[in-house]
């Protein structure tokens, strides 16, 4: 039971439900071409709007660009 609370489930194992003008991602530049990360999200989502941080994605949380991204994207 605790196995299946703590699993990880990869944001690409399901459809994205949420409109195409509503989807937004912000990923790291090195993230871009590990498997399963930024960019192959980006593809599978049919390429939205994306923000590519000049670093890693928890480093984004403390980047002012990724910030504004993230408010801009909320904003619509």
């Amino acid at each position: 039971a605790s196995e299946t609370l703590q699993r990880v489930i990869a944001p690409s194992a399901h459809k994205c439900r949420v409109p195409w003008k509503n989807r937004h991602i912000y990923g790291g530049v090195g993230d871009r071409f590990a498997p399963g990360g930024t960019y192959e999200l980006w593809e599978l989502w049919d390429r939205p709007d994306v923000h590519w941080h000049r670093g890693g994605h928890i480093t984004g949380f403390m980047a002012p660009p990724v910030w504004r991204f993230v408010f801009n994207a909320l904003k619509g």
